[in-house]
């Protein structure tokens, strides 16, 4: 990476860091509704995994995924909304300090996910269903009477 991209990498941690501090402090001050899990320290790991994605790669993520939408282009201030459970919110105040049903907020997150058993299907079957939806390189869907074709990915799409 160039020196350049390394300390826009740096200043967007340094942004989730301070964003999920000012959201710790909103949470011990009563002003957040319900539950929130703090992530205060994988912010290097969000912005990591995400500095070369593109604007039109889709994640999810966990319960903390507040730094990888962060890392994904959204706005802080919307994101910082949604937390509190305001309007502004980049799902309108609905989705709180959890859960991101996303891509209509604008970071091509697909939710972000708990427990920890529904990440994995969730993400293989999102990916399997836009793949079949969406590529070109996705397999005919069989006739309902035929098998699918084992030397296909997955088998091939599901039939209707």
């Amino acid at each position: 990476m160039k020196i350049d991209e390394l300390a826009a990498a740096y200043g967007q941690m340094v942004q989730i860091r301070l964003l999920e501090e000012r959201i710790s402090t909103l949470y011990a001050d009563g002003a957040i509704p319900g539950f929130v899990h703090t992530s205060p320290d994988p912010e290097a790991c969000a912005v990591g995994a995400l500095v070369h994605a593109r604007g039109s790669d889709v994640i999810t993520s966990t319960r903390r995924g507040r730094g990888h939408v962060a890392a994904k282009g959204m706005e802080p201030r919307r994101l910082l909304a949604e937390v509190i459970g305001k309007q502004a919110g980049a799902c309108h105040g609905r989705g709180g300090p959890c859960t991101w049903p996303t891509p209509a907020s604008g970071a091509s997150v697909l939710g972000c996910r708990s427990p920890s058993a529904l990440r994995t299907p969730f993400a293989v079957g999102t990916a399997v269903t836009w793949w079949c939806a969406f590529s070109a390189a996705a397999p005919s869907r069989p006739a309902p009477s035929t098998s699918p074709s084992t030397s296909q990915p997955f088998g091939g799409c599901p039939s209707e």
